[in-house]
């Protein structure tokens, strides 16, 4: 018993489970810190000058008593007011005010933490001052909280029980969100000018009298009752309202989001800016220049128990499905277009002509219409035409003027877009191309083209090179002694006796080599990589001729990127060759069939499609060639002046593609190209270890006749209408360069590698091949 004098900071701690009574006053100059978990009792008229610290437990006053100064009431910490009390100083609260009775707050309150004030059953709390910090407030306990000022705190309010109530200049405009607990309530029917809050969420009630509440920013889902005769505004943010709300005030949208997923049983919609979501109902709907209505989220219905009224400059957004689902703003008075904008969102799908949605119903009737369509649908060839009726707004899907072919760029592109727009609508691939943009229905049909096919044909004509030049290069060395003595056969170089009768020279060479031809606007470029040997066997056949046979194997791999297709080919060669000397005057020629085994695979990617496609065939390729030369010497130089000439013909296939709708059934035609070549070859020879080292160059220029760039018939599946499709072709013109080193291993044995390249402005090829023959 008896009051406390406290000077300086005075702590008083008291333990869990235990209470202290301090029948007197509490003094000085002092602080008063009451620690500990156990209950504090003031029961005194206190006077100490130095504030009051509530760090733990609970710090209680009797009825009609107070706290001079500021109070600090810590987290964890309660500070209880048991009626009649006023604290006339700043009060930090991060715990809990708890009351009973008739209180109040006259000095500020600065929530450092999350407040909680807990007002008893039939307790009432008013704050007459401003609250501000950091921290949010929980408002506990079934009694009332009254707010009559401006708050500027930024946390989140939470009302679990009883009732929040603003009155005069009262509101919570700073908190980032309102929370109203089942049960609990936010009552503003005493302000004077209406409250804002950043959201609304819970499912308690709130009473706005004759007042307008305004959402501002933040994001809420609310659930609960709305009563008055006020209003409602949303002004930013997302805010769902799923209940069913009585109010009889007017719902404004000037900004954010409004999602009405429940019923306003009598309130006027008017969206001044801003979106108005939903699938709820209301009694009647005005969209202002700047507003946008939408049904939703998802496809929904909006449903209007009054008019509709969509004015100049409202923009209205519209679901729709492939399968026919659409959003829906049913009025059952009149509808009023005023000229604003149907914006369609389409799910992905496949929209077809004769398609048709009905996004507006009104029983009263439509007057105007929508002055313009705007669309998430990119096709060239489709078109969202409005539909006024009497007592409905019908958007439907047409076929616009723009054909397939209206969009390409290249011949091919023409060719396969004829192709699919013959196979008309409803075959998958026709359908499928509807869809697309301009940009987009190019890549398709390049993507169907299946010119990887013809394109096929000039990485054959590549792969004769090989074999002609392996035979030619034997032909060369073969009337010269098997150390491969220079171009010069006549007194500066004699010619190498030849073995007697029919004594046979095997060779063998190995060749490999890469190679790339630039698409040209048409078709794409194909890169390639082959390699392979060829073996043979030839004798003497007069003085200073031979005859041969050769056979070999070789591989190649192709692919055309831009086309996302490769391929590949095994060749099996045959053929024979002769070659003779006639004084400085040589002949070469000869001739050879190729079977080739090809694979190839495309992958199909364009818009809302992809599949791949693979086929195999075989083809023939044969060539004949042949070349003259006349050999002089510089010198230690000898010189080949020559001039050739090569006939290849790429046989023509039929065949099928399999493995998903895009495959075609395909015709390759022939490819006969008729090559001319004029160049010279240098060589000298060196000794080396006794032995015969032969560098040689050889520099051309090489021109094609005939068919130049590969031709194939493609034929869709379930299509009737061919479409000629070309590969890439091959250069023309080419710069031919060869060089090599030959060297004598002994009397019957020579080794040679070369390496040879075509140069062209569109494409490149280059070679190394190395050879070995053994004379008997």
């Amino acid at each position: 018993s008896g009051g406390l004098s406290v000077s300086g900071t005075g702590t008083l701690a008291v333990a869990s489970g235990a209470d202290v009574i301090v029948t007197g006053a509490v003094s000085g100059t002092g602080a008063l810190v009451k620690a500990g978990e156990g209950t504090l009792l003031l029961s005194g008229t206190n006077t100490h000058t130095g504030g009051t610290s509530v760090l733990g437990g609970t710090l209680a006053l009797v009825a009609g008593e107070t706290l001079p100064g500021a109070v600090l009431v810590q987290q964890g910490a309660t500070l209880a007011l048991a009626g009649s009390s006023t604290l006339n100083g700043p009060l930090a609260l991060a715990g809990t005010l708890a009351t009973v009775g008739t209180n109040s707050l006259a000095g500020t309150v600065v929530l450092a933490g999350t407040g909680i004030i807990d007002t008893a059953a039939g307790a009432a709390l008013t704050v007459a001052a401003p609250v501000s910090g950091s921290g949010g407030l929980v408002k506990a306990g079934d009694g009332t909280l009254t707010l009559t000022q401006a708050t500027s705190y930024s946390g989140a309010t939470v009302i679990s029980d009883g009732t929040l109530a603003l009155a005069g200049a009262g509101g919570i405009a700073g908190s980032s969100g309102v929370t109203l607990a089942a049960g609990a309530g936010l009552d503003l029917s005493a302000t004077t000018a209406g409250a804002a809050l950043a959201s609304l969420s819970g499912s308690g009630s709130v009473e706005l009298g004759t007042q307008t509440l305004t959402l501002t920013g933040g994001t809420g889902a609310y659930s609960g009752s709305i009563a008055g005769t006020g209003g409602l505004t949303v002004s930013g943010g997302t805010q769902v309202l799923s209940g069913t709300f009585g109010y009889s005030g007017e719902t404004r949208v000037t900004g954010g989001t409004l999602s009405l997923q429940g019923t306003l049983s009598a309130s006027d919609v008017v969206v001044a800016g801003g979106t108005l979501l939903g699938n709820g109902s209301l009694q009647s709907l005005t969209v202002q220049a700047g507003g946008q209505v939408a049904p939703g989220p998802g496809i929904g219905t909006l449903s209007v128990a009054g008019d509709l009224a969509l004015a100049s400059g409202s923009v209205y957004t519209a679901g729709i499905t492939a399968d026919g689902a659409h959003d829906l703003i049913a009025a059952v008075g009149t509808a009023t277009l005023g000229g604003g904008t149907l914006q369609i969102v389409a799910a992905p799908g496949i929209y077809l002509p004769g398609m048709s949605y009905e996004v507006v119903t009104a029983t009263g009737g439509v007057t105007g219409g929508f002055s313009s369509v705007q669309t998430n649908l990119t096709s060239a060839f489709l078109d969202l035409t409005p539909q006024t009726g009497a007592d409905g707004v019908t958007l439907n899907v047409t076929r616009n003027g723009t054909s397939f072919i209206d969009t390409v760029i290249s011949n091919n592109e023409a060719q396969i877009a004829a192709a699919v727009e013959a196979l008309a609508q409803g075959r998958i691939l026709y359908n499928l191309v509807l869809q697309l943009s301009a940009a987009e229905a190019r890549q398709a049909f390049d993507a169907l083209s299946g010119e990887v096919h013809p394109s096929s044909a000039t990485v054959s004509q590549q792969q004769a090179v090989y074999v002609r030049n392996a035979v030619g290069a034997r032909l060369r060395q073969s009337v010269t002694a098997p150390g491969a003595q220079p171009l010069a056969y006549g007194a500066a170089a004699a010619t190498a006796p030849l073995g007697a009768g029919l004594a046979p020279t095997l060779w063998a060479q190995g060749y490999g080599g890469w190679g790339n031809t630039s698409g040209n606007g048409n078709a794409a470029g194909v890169s390639n990589s082959i390699g392979g040997f060829l073996m043979g066997a030839d004798v003497a056949v007069a003085p200073n001729a031979r005859a041969g046979l050769y056979a070999g194997f070789g591989q190649s791999q192709f692919e055309a990127e831009a086309r996302a297709s490769v391929g590949s080919f095994d060749a099996y060669d045959i053929g024979a060759y002769a070659g003779a000397q006639l004084g400085n005057w040589a002949l070469r020629g000869g001739a050879g069939y190729s079977w080739h085994d090809v694979s190839v695979s495309r992958t199909v990617a364009f818009t809302n499609f992809s599949g791949g496609v693979d086929a195999g065939y075989t083809t023939g390729v044969a060539q004949a060639f042949g070349e003259v030369g006349y050999d002089m010497a510089v010198g230690a130089v000898a010189f080949e002046p020559f001039a050739g000439l090569a006939y290849v013909s790429v046989g023509g296939v039929s065949f099928l593609e399999s493995g998903s709708v895009a495959a075609l059934a395909v015709d390759a035609a022939a490819m006969n190209t008729l090559y001319s070549t004029l160049g010279v070859r240098a060589a000298t020879s060196l000794q080396m270890a006794g032995r015969t080292l032969t560098p040689s160059l050889t520099l051309g220029w090489q021109h094609a006749f005939g068919d130049t760039t590969p031709v194939a018939t493609m034929l869709l599946t379930g299509g009737a209408t061919p479409a000629s499709v070309s590969g890439v072709p091959i250069a023309e013109d080419a710069l031919l360069l060869e060089a090599g080193l030959s060297y004598g291993l002994s009397a019957t044995a020579a080794l040679a590698v070369n390496y040879s390249g075509q140069l062209a402005s569109s494409a490149s090829q280059n070679a190394l091949t190395a050879q070995f023959s053994l004379r008997f």
